[in-house]
């Protein structure tokens, strides 16, 4: 009787060291994902990571497209409508240019979780100042936000500049042609990459499920054995 008590108080410690170590487990590998939106750096606020025109630049065409790239998932449908609303876009008079954003779509395509581009209806005047206007009510998927509004202001290419660079590209088609074709290749990589960073992320949230399914099923087999062994020593 006494082994008995001895070997059931043995077996309570090993089941729960299994769990302890089970659930650690769990808590590590949850905390070393980057995330798709969800568990992503609540400690940092949304951010531009790169723009294809920068604060304060001149000389930008005026048919320009400003693709933009953040720090987190900001095209979740579930904040997607509301980022939408977060862009503005104003001359140096203060009059609002009508603009449309585009998003991809995070379900399908991982990759472009993080990009939006702003599109002019229209094509800017030459020559004149815009600011571009991110709200602090700009949200990511995991529920965080700016910490205060982001401003990026630049200036059009003046009319005779855009002349001058319309001949230019007329008379160097064959190294814009060659210029096109690094860019797709560059671009092609970086595809890549993102794609294999997702790939990543799956994997890992992946071994989180699997390492949650393995505990439950241990867990609940080590309190069938338990609940066994009490049950042959009360007999």
């Amino acid at each position: 009787m006494l082994k008995s008590k001895i070997s059931i108080k043995i077996f309570r410690q090993i089941m729960l060291i299994l769990c302890l170590i089970f659930s650690l487990t769990i808590l590590a590998n949850a905390e070393d994902g980057n995330g798709n939106g969800g568990g992503e750096n609540r400690d940092i606020p949304v951010g531009i990571v790169s723009s294809n025109v920068a604060d304060g630049q001149v000389d930008v065409p005026v048919d320009i497209n400003i693709n933009l790239e953040f720090n987190k998932n900001v095209i979740n449908i579930s904040v997607a409508e509301n980022n939408k609303s977060c862009f503005s876009l104003e001359d140096e008079n203060g009059n609002n240019i009508d603009i449309s954003i585009a998003m991809g779509d995070d379900q399908i395509d991982p990759t472009v979780k993080r990009l939006i581009t702003v599109v002019p209806k229209e094509n800017l005047e030459a020559g004149i100042k815009y600011t571009l206007t991110i709200s602090e009510n700009f949200t990511a998927k995991n529920g965080v936000s700016l910490e205060k509004p982001i401003s990026l202001t630049f200036t059009t290419l003046k009319e005779n500049i855009i002349n001058e660079t319309s001949d230019k590209n007329l008379t160097n088609s064959q190294n814009v042609t060659e210029s096109s074709m690094k860019v797709t290749k560059e671009s092609l990589s970086v595809t890549k990459a993102g794609i294999s960073e997702d790939k990543k992320d799956t994997q890992k949230v992946n071994m989180i499920k699997i390492l949650s399914i393995v505990s439950i099923i241990i867990s609940f087999i080590l309190l069938i054995v338990y609940f066994i062994m009490r049950r042959n020593i009360k007999e």
